[in-house]
């Protein structure tokens, strides 16, 4: 089981990216002043118990994300671009470093995304539209980056952690 120490840090920033972009891109979907703060207290609380409960040692790493890697003046249409391409990236990453962790990503990011949407109790077709697009750029993996010949892997000197 892979985690933290198997990836470069550029490619964990893109694995933690894809996941906090797609709960923004949710949230800002269809704003609303007091339904963020229900939405951030959705996905800290998600996080803290990924964290705590994942079976998987990528995911429990993962939840111990702390920033989003988007700016708060973010337009919706570069954070839509840069979550879609965050997860392409993710996927052709896990597909070659972890594959057996792909579906547990992919799970965790919709789940977060989905726990965000139900935090206004009120989801609406914006909310489902965007967890929709966050499905389809899970579904198409960017090609993974090309690595000089002979260069050693980032992350791959070290063993992954034991459960």
């Amino acid at each position: 089981m892979a985690g933290k120490a198997d990836f470069s840090e550029q490619e964990w920033e893109t694995l933690q990216k894809g996941v906090t972009g797609s709960a923004l891109l949710v949230s800002l979907a269809d704003r609303g002043f007091f339904d963020t703060f229900k939405e951030v207290g959705a996905l800290s609380k998600y996080l803290s118990q990924a964290k705590e409960k994942s079976a998987s040692p990528l995911i429990r790493d993962l939840a111990e994300v702390r920033g989003t890697g988007f700016g708060l003046t973010t337009n919706p249409d570069e954070l839509e671009k840069g979550a879609t391409e965050a997860l392409r990236s993710s996927i052709a990453t896990l597909q070659a470093k972890a594959p057996d962790e792909v579906e547990a990503y992919k799970t965790f990011v919709v789940e977060v995304s989905t726990a965000v949407a139900d935090a206004a109790k009120d989801v609406g077709a914006a909310e489902t539209g965007a967890i929709d697009k966050i499905k389809a750029g899970l579904e198409t993996a960017a090609p993974a980056p090309a690595q000089a010949p002979g260069a050693a892997q980032a992350g791959t000197a070290t063993p992954p952690s034991e459960s």
